[in-house]
C-alpha cells in the first residue's frame, strides 16, 4: 500500500482534473495512505517534501499534472482514471515502467 501519493499541477482555466481525483482518493483510500495536492501557481506557506523524481520531471520541463506514488512519478500530463489512480494508490496495481506524457504541440501553452 501506498503511504503517500502527490499531486502537483498548475491549472490555468476552471477545476483542476487532479485535484477532483486527489479528492476522489482521500475519500476511498483509507487513513494509512497521505493524499496531497499542490497548486504550482499558489505559493503556500507549508513546507512540502517534493520528491526528487518530480525535481527533475519539472527542471527538464515535464508536463503537468504530475502524479507521484511513494516519490514514483506514475502519470505526467494527463492523469490515470479513477479506478486505476485508486488501484495505484492502495497498492493493488504496480506502477508502470515508463511513464506515459503527453507533449504539446510548439507554440501550445496547454492552457484554455
Amino acid at each position: 500500500m501506498a503511504d503517500i501519493v502527490q499531486f502537483f499541477d498548475r491549472p490555468c482555466c476552471g477545476p483542476s482534473a487532479a485535484s477532483n481525483l486527489a479528492d476522489f482518493l482521500r475519500d476511498r483510500v483509507g487513513e494509512g495512505v497521505a493524499v496531497e495536492y499542490h497548486n504550482l501557481n499558489s505559493s503556500g506557506t507549508e513546507p512540502v517534501s517534493v520528491p526528487s523524481s518530480v525535481i527533475g520531471h519539472l527542471s527538464s520541463q515535464g508536463a503537468l499534472p504530475v502524479m507521484a506514488v511513494n516519490g514514483q512519478i506514475v502519470a505526467a500530463g494527463s492523469m490515470p482514471n479513477l479506478m486505476d489512480a485508486l488501484d495505484l494508490a492502495t497498492g493493488r496495481a504496480e506502477a508502470p515502467a515508463g511513464t506515459l506524457t503527453l507533449t504539446l504541440a510548439p507554440g501550445s501553452s496547454g492552457c484554455c
